[in-house]
Order: C-alpha cells, then sequence, then structure tokens
C-alpha cells in the first residue's frame, strides 16, 4: 500500500512537470514551475492528531520531522499565503510545521524568531534572505545536519539545501517587458524596490536587462526604497512623485511598493490610468487599485506553494534511500531538487475577481 501511495505521489509530481514545461512558452504565463522531487520511500508515520504552527492548532503529527518557516512581516495580507502553504503540506506528509518570527517587520524579532527555531534544531528550516546578519547562525546549522530552503528565490553568504520560488531576474525582466509592451520605447520610468535584499536585486537586474537595451527610456534616480512597511514606502513614493510630476511610467517590485504608488497618485490627484504602474504581489488595497486604474498591472508570485514543495522536497530528501554519493553531504550533493521555480501570474482589471477573496485551508488558526 505505501508503494502504491509513493508511486501516486511521484507520478502526480511528474505531471506538474511536464504540465509547466509544456507551458513555458506562453508569454503571459510567467516562469515555468519547476518541480524535481525524488521518490519518497518514507518511514513509518501514523496519520496526524493535532499541528504546530508555532502556537498555533494545527496539526500534531506523529512524525518527529519538523519544518519550521522562520519568517517576519507574517501579519501583513501579502504574507500569510506562505503560512498556508506549511499548513497543507504538513496536513498531507503527516509531519510538524511551525513559524516563527514578528507579525510585523521588527528585523530585531525576526533575528529572535530565528535564533528560537534554530534551537528547536528541525528537520528543515525555511528562510529568505534578508541580509541581517544570519550568516553563522545558518551555517553552524547547516553543517550540523540541517536542511535550508532559500524561499523566494533567495540565497545568502551561507550554504542552502535548495532555492525555492520566483526566479527574481526573470521577474523583473517580465515587469519591464510588460511595460515596453504598453508604452513603446521612449518614456521616463521611476522605480520602487528594496535595494538590501537578496530577491529585489536580481529583480532590480531582471529590469535592467531590460531596459537598458533601450536608449529611449529613461530610468529616473534615486530610486525609491520600499522600505519594509507600508508608511515609509508611501512616503518615499509621495515624494518621489512631488519631484518628478512628468514620469511616465512605475515599476515596484513589490505589493507594498505597488500600492504605495498607487496610492500617492490617487491623492495627487492625477487622473486613474494617467501613468502606468505595475507593482507585485496581490492584496486587497493593490487589487482595489487595480480596479480604480490607479495601478495597471501586477505580477504576482506564488507563496502558498513555495512553502508546500518546500517542505514537500526536504521530506523526500530525508526520507528517500536515493543518493548520489556515498556520502552526499561530504560530497556536497543533495539527493533532491536544487532549484524549484513557482509560476508567475499577471494579474490585470480583467482577471482580478479570481484573486479576490482567498481565505485560509479550513482548519489553519494563526499564532496568537
Amino acid at each position: 500500500m505505501k508503494k502504491r501511495i509513493i508511486l501516486i505521489i511521484s507520478i502526480a509530481i511528474a505531471v506538474v512537470m511536464i504540465a509547466t514545461l509544456s507551458l513555458s512558452g506562453c508569454q503571459t504565463a510567467g516562469a515555468a514551475e519547476e518541480t524535481t522531487a525524488a521518490a519518497t520511500e518514507a518511514g513509518e508515520t501514523t496519520a496526524a492528531a493535532e499541528t504546530t504552527a508555532a502556537a498555533t492548532e494545527s496539526v500534531v503529527a506523529a512524525s518527529d520531522e519538523l519544518y519550521i518557516w522562520s519568517c517576519f512581516c507574517w501579519g501583513l495580507e501579502v504574507m500569510k499565503p506562505y503560512l498556508w502553504g506549511g499548513y497543507m503540506a504538513a496536513q498531507e506528509l503527516g509531519v510538524q510545521f511551525e513559524y516563527t518570527g514578528p507579525a510585523d517587520c521588527d528585523a530585531d524579532k525576526c533575528m529572535q524568531g530565528l535564533e528560537a527555531a534554530l534551537a528547536k534544531n528541525p528537520t528543515g528550516l525555511l528562510w529568505l534572505s534578508l541580509g541581517l546578519g544570519e550568516e553563522s547562525l545558518l551555517t553552524d546549522y547547516y553543517n550540523k545536519g540541517g536542511m535550508i530552503a532559500g524561499m523566494n528565490g533567495s540565497s545568502g553568504k551561507y550554504p542552502q539545501t535548495m532555492t525555492v520560488g520566483t526566479d527574481n531576474q526573470y521577474y523583473g525582466a517580465q515587469q519591464a517587458q510588460f511595460v515596453v509592451d504598453q508604452l513603446g520605447e521612449e518614456f521616463t520610468v521611476g522605480i520602487m524596490t528594496l535595494p538590501e535584499a537578496d530577491n529585489h536585486i536580481k529583480r532590480m537586474a531582471g529590469v535592467n536587462s531590460v531596459l537598458s537595451k533601450y536608449p529611449g527610456i529613461k530610468v529616473l534616480e534615486p530610486i525609491m526604497d520600499q522600505t519594509a512597511d507600508q508608511a515609509g514606502a508611501a512616503a518615499n513614493a509621495s515624494a518621489f512623485l512631488a519631484a518628478n510630476p512628468d514620469v511616465d511610467a512605475f515599476i515596484c517590485t513589490s505589493a507594498l511598493g505597488g500600492a504605495a504608488v498607487g496610492r500617492a497618485l490617487k491623492e495627487a490627484g492625477v487622473a486613474p490610468g494617467e501613468k502606468f504602474v505595475i507593482a507585485g504581489d496581490m492584496d486587497q488595497e493593490l487589487l482595489d487599485l487595480i480596479e480604480e486604474d490607479f495601478v495597471s498591472a501586477s505580477l504576482a508570485q506564488s507563496f502558498a506553494v513555495e512553502t508546500y514543495y518546500a517542505i514537500l522536497a526536504m521530506h523526500t530528501i530525508k526520507n528517500s534511500a536515493l543518493h548520489v554519493s556515498n556520502d552526499d553531504k561530504a560530497a556536497g550533493f543533495v539527493a533532491g531538487p536544487a532549484n524549484i521555480i513557482t509560476a508567475l501570474p499577471f494579474i490585470t482589471k480583467d482577471n482580478l475577481q479570481l484573486f479576490r477573496g482567498l481565505t485560509p485551508p479550513e482548519g489553519f488558526k494563526y499564532n496568537e
């Protein structure tokens, strides 16, 4: 029976890979989802009773496998699907899932959450490279046998088992090309991003790889710093617009930036649709601004899919008998996927209703 379940899981993953590759040539479909997973020879696990999603009543599995998403800003609407994907993976695999870190975007609390997570010696850690001085902590954990999934396509100055999520350079290139397709080869553009974050640095590389081809496109300086909170992003967007009232377009590499720019345009009395704005991700405010034509489009990400497949891949690596060398850890091999790339759907006024009203899976509860 167990072998039949394993076979079914393997076939399902193969079908997802084939379907994704067949769609990768579609211009509007975004990045292909590469999911490679070794066949699972899991040890015996009993079905779950109630977990832990840190103080959350989720599914406490009989398995001793523990996967922790050590994150920050999870209280923001745009970040919550990360938690849902981890919860679903725990439900389906019979493992434990927790998340640590602050609901707000406080960097000190984020590092405290990481230290608390590592103190539990989890089977696998999900982490988005933030450049907060986490390198030595993560290196020690990895060298002691832990697995690290670099979330949102990020990597840092520490070893990690795999990278999971957005192909960020492709993401930035898709955003820039979308603007070029709409406005042509001559316009001025303002850019809002997170200049210190690994994933956003890669997105800016993608943006520049496209815009640099067109001498008629002028990128206005300085690049706007999104900051890690809504108030800071809004202030920076308003200041930039006041200094550059004739700017034609904006590229914002996340939801906070896109919403901040859209709100700044609205508050400044700019007519809907007068400026072309492409954002990232999705939350209720951003969807409202798209519907009102203050934001033209958003390139969304698959956050729930990231955590789900990160845990699935690490669970498979832990339990599979597959190996590449006599000692894969010492040899630097991982008997599983090194890179899992998730899909990037464009959200426009034509399809935004498909993304409204998303709710957590049944049974999920947030940390108190």
